[in-house]
């Protein structure tokens, strides 16, 4: 009997003690954060840390001072250096809006449980209604026409677009190692910017006689276009002209060692052909007027 009293008595404490960690109204901690506007936040919406849910919005009250100030219970005790951002799922989601607390390093006085995170620890997200709001009338409508036109281009197109952008990180990365290379070369890609634009410079002075230049090698090109047919039967003649070539030359080669002879034989008899030529030619300077009256006399 006693064993079982006891048996009893421990399974309604355990009950008991499931019941109290379930449902006790004594657990988390409490602490209110003043907001601009509560971003559509309702009751029971969940407040994360991490990215994991850790507590849930119990009160949205309006204060004297317009502001909205909400009360929310969480697991942990938080320090100073919180801050509390309202943040939705995604950009074209209005409900389940949810609070995202970074919490302050531990090291760091703990708040009391009822404190309040004032207005600069606390960040209110923008809505794209508001954002769209700041826009003038032409400004919406060009966004409007920007936005139809990207509908127009990728329309029907999922597939390419997505193996395209697969592609854009390394790009980008690519980008990024080919701007940190022109910025570490600074001196040089100035001086390339610097002598490209004298040279663009130079090139638009002589803008007419380059646009001579254009014309006249359009009009070479032309007249070389209307000579195709001749072009053609030239090209058709070359390659016989060529082998018969080939042939004339080696044949000449053999004519030249023929011809080595007689021109050694001529060095020794020209050897004094320059002295004579040197007497010659007062000699012929001193004929032509006497070649001029014997013409004159024979007409």
């Amino acid at each position: 009997m006693i064993s079982r009293l006891i048996t009893v008595a421990a399974l309604i404490a355990a009950v008991v003690l499931v019941a109290l960690l379930l449902f006790g109204g004594g657990g988390g901690h409490s602490y209110k954060l003043m907001f601009e506007t509560a971003g559509q936040l309702v009751p029971d919406n969940q407040v994360l840390i991490g990215g994991a849910p850790a507590g849930s919005v119990d009160s949205i009250k309006l204060t004297p001072g317009n502001q909205a100030e909400v009360e929310i219970t969480v697991d942990d005790q938080l320090h100073q250096g919180t801050t509390a951002v309202i943040r939705t799922p995604s950009l074209s989601t209005v409900a389940g809006r949810y609070i995202s607390l970074t919490p302050g390093p531990d090291n760091s006085p703990a708040l009391d449980d009822g404190a309040t995170l004032s207005g600069d620890a606390t960040t209110t997200p923008v809505d794209l209604d508001q954002l769209f709001g700041t826009f003038t009338p032409k400004t919406r409508k060009g966004l409007q026409n920007v936005i139809q036109g990207f509908a127009a281009v990728y329309a029907g197109k999922g597939n390419q677009a997505n193996a395209a952008y697969k592609y854009f990180g390394p790009a980008l990365s690519s980008t990024d190692r080919l701007l940190k290379e022109l910025n570490r070369d600074q001196g040089v890609l100035t001086d390339f910017i610097v002598n490209g634009g004298k040279v663009v410079t130079a090139v638009a002075q002589k803008r007419d006689e380059l646009t001579s230049l254009v014309s006249n090698a359009n009009t070479a090109l032309g007249a070389i276009a209307d000579q195709n047919t001749s072009f053609d039967q030239a090209l058709q003649v070359l390659p016989p002209t060529l082998r018969q070539a080939n042939t004339t030359f080696v044949n000449l080669r053999a004519a030249l060692d023929d011809l080595d002879p007689l021109v050694n034989t001529t060095k020794k008899a020209t050897k004094d052909l320059n002295p004579f030529l040197l007497r010659l030619r007062p000699v012929v300077n001193r004929a032509v007027p006497v070649l001029t009256d014997l013409r004159d006399t024979v007409k």
